[in-house]
């Protein structure tokens, strides 16, 4: 808008009225003496004055009172100088010029305020956008005086806009430090300088209450309405949360790098498409007996790991659908030609495989001279009750009562002896009776002499777990896998499962305890180091997610900002068709943020009914009769079990159009029940009953099928449709045996 416009806006129209009414008369007054004088030139060139004023101000309404203005000059003309035909006919030619040029001016004074107006809606609607943005804008001069300070930058700076807008002070309130605000100073300008603009420059700000932030800045040069570049739009986002959150994310990394390294399983890492090996630990190194660097960009097969199995391509279909994969008893050979017994493990990570080999070797040659021993032993057992049968006769009932007792202790010894859990007998006031080897070996003594000196609470790193324990020992008078942690003879810590049940006299009185302890300390690692990798990801895509749809966010509001500029209708198109891609990449992102969540979380029993009525409670279906015949009916499944009957719900109001009722029930099937959903509106047809369930057709229609069987399959369940022509539609649940129960039995 020029400074001209705006001086006419200050106009009242009370001035424009006296104005136009002065100029008016005072040149019909003129034009009266000239006539009277015999003058007929030059005055009336005057007549453009008001007439210029009339159509400017007043439009169409202006054209009119121009005509009667001109039309008072032509009748002054008539009568004045009826005798002279030129002028006459001059002055009717300048009476059609007065209303053309009225007409002229009127059209583009029209035109004008149109376009002010517009310019006015779109000023609003961008203070509008600034005020309201979730980042800091600011719109400075070349003086560093802000103009333009919106709510964000309240927030984040804790400076409100009276305190800084006309003022240059909050610079060096927010840069507090001389030395470190002209440098920040000097980089701007030599960037300005040379680009106009600067982007992603981070500074470190400190804001009202005295907390220090990071603040990622963009900054563009723009225009004043004189088209000269003064002024400068400076866009500040908080980066100090993301850069914390960076910050875990890579000491997380870190510390599943250490893990990896020192693990004793031999671990590699498989590109997921390619199944390529691209990182491996010392320790599958050392069991190949190859260098690291030789086993990356090779695959399994190459290095002798699961070469009588599928290839990688069926290994991850089959992550894809369980995202793990165990394999007992594989041969592998190392680079030596040594032969190993191995269980392979694959485990999906995302974008990577993880494959964890462990060493079983030892473990089944130990298992085989089990098998040897135990033969030995029965041959050994079966020559002796050859021999107790030849004295049968004579001491049968002595013989019979020895071979119970001696059948006992051997098993008894037996396990004591062979377990590789630690086995122990202690007394009710903490002393060891007897313990295996393994016991030795776990609290790592020296000796078994030296750890039966030992007394037992020395041993709990918490005092408390030994009277905690007694006491549920004491209440059902057995523990299964008690949780403890344990200290051995170094002060290590050690996670352990214990097992246990009392002892008693001949007058049934507790004497002490007797069960096994099993080191569990490696297991609890690798679990935690699996936590903090699941963590990782999920931290990644939270970042993701939140990353791109800001850029979403922003994108739609300069389409509407262009849609509305705009009114060319191919553009207009252009818009619509990129607004429906921006809302494609939201419902895929909406998509995928629910699939991420998706078996996060154990699954649970759940009652059929209620995560039935909480997946309706998000739509308006009072328009639906329901009929519910599920009472007392739960499902062993995933917690998004109530998004599987928001989807059914939901494609009812969508596509059965003519539906009026629906209807919920099970009945029971070959193999487990069936629960069964089905409407009274439109079939769905015979080739669309198994494409609906498909990701690629559901990218089209909402993927909410696909989603409820990945749901549903998690627990073992599936869905099929089964509705017949004419009747609707009718999608049946399978439940498979076990996963399903009724209120009150378990």
């Amino acid at each position: 808008m020029s400074s001209l416009s705006r001086k006419f806006e200050t106009v009242s129209e009370t001035q424009w009225r006296i104005i136009i009414l002065t100029t008016s008369c005072l040149i019909l007054l003129f034009s009266l003496y000239s006539f009277l004088a015999g003058i007929t030139t030059v005055f009336p060139n005057l007549y453009y004055f008001p007439v210029i004023l009339l159509a400017y101000r007043y439009h169409k309404k202006g054209v009119l009172y121009s005509a009667v203005l001109g039309l008072a000059y032509l009748v002054m003309a008539l009568y004045f100088q009826y005798t002279n035909f030129p002028e006459i006919i001059g002055a009717f030619l300048r009476f059609v010029s007065f209303v053309a040029v009225a007409i002229v001016i009127a059209f583009l004074s029209a035109t004008l305020e149109a376009k002010q107006r517009a310019y006015r809606s779109l000023s609003e609607f961008n203070e509008g956008i600034i005020s309201n943005a979730n980042v800091w804008l600011a719109v400075l001069d070349a003086k560093g005086t802000i103009l333009v300070w919106n709510k964000a930058a309240e927030e984040i700076s804790g400076y409100s806009a009276d305190e800084v807008i006309g003022k240059n002070i909050i610079w060096k309130l927010i840069y507090p430090n001389p030395d470190y605000r002209k440098k920040i100073s000097r980089t701007i300008m030599t960037i300005i300088r040379e680009h106009r603009y600067f982007e992603n420059f981070d500074t470190t700000i400190q804001v009202k209450n005295g907390e220090i932030k990071t603040i990622s800045w963009n900054t563009r040069a723009i225009t004043d309405e004189t088209g000269v570049l003064n002024r400068y739009v400076a866009i500040g986002i908080d980066i100090t949360k993301r850069q914390l959150a960076e910050k875990a994310l890579a000491e997380s990394e870190q510390r599943f790098r250490r893990t990896f390294d020192t693990a004793k399983d031999g671990l590699l890492l498989l590109d997921k498409e390619t199944g390529k090996i691209s990182r491996v630990n010392p320790a599958i190194a050392e069991m190949l007996g190859y260098p690291a660097v030789d086993l990356v960009g090779k695959s399994l097969n190459e290095i002798g790991i699961l070469k009588d199995r599928e290839g990688f391509l069926d290994f991850r279909e089959m992550l894809n659908e369980t995202g793990f994969v165990f394999f007992a008893d594989v041969p592998v050979e190392s680079r030596e030609g040594n032969h190993l017994d191995t269980e392979v493990y694959l485990v999906d990570r995302a974008t990577q495989v993880q494959c964890n080999v462990r060493d079983i070797t030892r473990r089944k040659q130990a298992e085989i001279e089990l098998v040897r021993r135990n033969e030995e032993l029965r041959a050994a057992n079966e020559q002796l009750a050859a021999a107790e049968e030849e004295l049968r006769h004579n001491y049968d009932e002595l013989s019979r009562k020895e071979q119970s007792v001696r059948e006992s202790l051997d098993i008894y010894q037996r396990f004591f002896q062979t377990s590789q859990d630690c086995v122990f007998i202690t007394t009710n006031d903490g002393h060891w009776v007897d313990l295996n080897d393994a016991a030795v070996e776990l609290f790592g003594y020296s000796g078994r002499d030296e750890l039966m000196q030992v007394k037992i609470p020395d041993l709990y790193a918490n005092p408390e777990d030994r009277s905690r324990h007694i006491r549920i020992i004491a209440e059902k008078g057995f523990t299964k896998e008690f949780p403890v942690d344990l200290r051995k003879k170094d002060g290590m810590v050690m996670h352990t499962l214990i097992t246990s049940v009392t002892r008693h006299d001949t007058d049934g009185n507790v004497t002490g305890f007797q069960g096994t302890i099993r080191d569990i300390t490696e297991r609890r690692r690798t679990e935690t180091a699996l936590q903090l990798a699941r963590n990782k990801l999920n931290l990644l895509n939270s970042v993701t997610f939140t990353d791109i749809q800001n850029a979403i966010f922003s994108l739609s509001g300069y389409l509407d900002l262009e849609k509305q500029v705009s009114r060319n209708e191919k553009i207009q198109q252009y818009h619509d068709k990129q607004t429906g891609i921006v809302r494609s990449i939201t419902d895929s992102l909406k998509f995928a943020s629910q699939y991420q969540n998706l078996g996060l979380k154990p699954p649970t029993w759940q009652s059929v009914t209620q995560a039935f009525l909480f997946g309706i409670s998000h739509l308006e279906i009072s328009g639906l009769s329901r009929k519910l015949d599920v009472e007392g009916l739960e499902i062993y499944a995933d917690p998004l079990l109530e998004h599987v009957f928001f989807t059914l719900a939901e494609n009812v109001l969508v596509h059965g159009k003519t539906a009026t009722g629906i209807r919920f029930f099970y009945q029971k099937s070959p193999g487990g029940l069936t629960l069964v959903f089905e409407d009274n509106g439109s079939t769905i047809p015979e080739d669309m009953k198994e494409k609906i369930f498909e990701r690629r057709y559901e990218e089209k229609k909402g993927l909410g099928l696909f989603l409820a069987r990945e749901i549903l399959g998690i627990t073992g369940m599936t869905i099929k449709e089964t509705g017949e022509a004419g009747k609707g539609a009718r999608f049946e649940i399978t439940v498979p045996e076990g996963a399903y129960r009724f209120a009150g039995t378990s």
